[in-house]
């Protein structure tokens, strides 16, 4: 071949070579976008006890731990309705009510209703809300399991009254309860 012909043959293999690298290139985006996903548990409560109770004095503590969610909503990724985790007895050394788990990181396991877990390793930060209340903020990555390499957020919320009362008697702080919200979504 030469000439005209020859160029639209050149043409068209370069036009099919930058169509397999534009696909080469989509392949990572597609393979994410194939195990992204969008959860949201905007309904958990979550219940925490202490052993001794919490007081003014630092001491070791343990602490036992577990929240369930239902009404879940998945947008994107696999169905999910309901989950669960829960954790402990751990020990937290030198706690006490004024530096009540301020900062700390820790790995979940959430147990969903199709009977798969997501293992998500969160970082926990302390933050007041208002007067009233205070939350605990866990932001972290499902890094295995169902939904794993999403984002995960969770937070649970008490009230300042039920940490004030409990740790101003005799025993202490020995329970907290208090609302609970998750969500998984994709990284950006």
């Amino acid at each position: 071949m030469s000439g005209p012909a020859r160029e639209s043959s050149w043409n068209r293999w370069g036009a099919l070579a930058r169509l397999l690298g534009l696909l080469v290139a989509a392949l990572p985006v597609h393979q994410a976008l194939a195990q992204a996903a969008v959860v949201s548990c905007p309904s958990g409560t979550n219940s925490v006890t202490f052993n001794p109770g919490l007081t003014n004095e630092p001491q070791d503590v343990l602490i036992t731990g577990e929240t369930t969610y239902s009404l879940c909503a998945t947008v994107l990724g696999p169905r999910v309705t309901t989950a669960t985790w829960s954790v402990g007895p751990v020990l937290f050394p030198g706690n006490s009510c004024d530096n009540f788990l301020s900062t700390y990181r820790s790995t979940l396991t959430l147990q969903w209703d199709t009977g798969e877990t997501s293992t998500v390793l969160f970082t926990t930060v302390k933050v007041a809300l208002q007067s009233t209340t205070f939350a605990f903020v866990q932001t972290g990555t499902v890094t295995s399991g169902k939904f794993a390499g999403n984002r995960a957020v969770q937070t649970i919320t008490y009230l300042n009254e039920d940490l004030e009362n409990g740790c101003n008697s005799p025993s202490g702080l020995t329970r907290l309860d208090g609302p609970a919200t998750l969500t998984i979504a994709p990284l950006l």
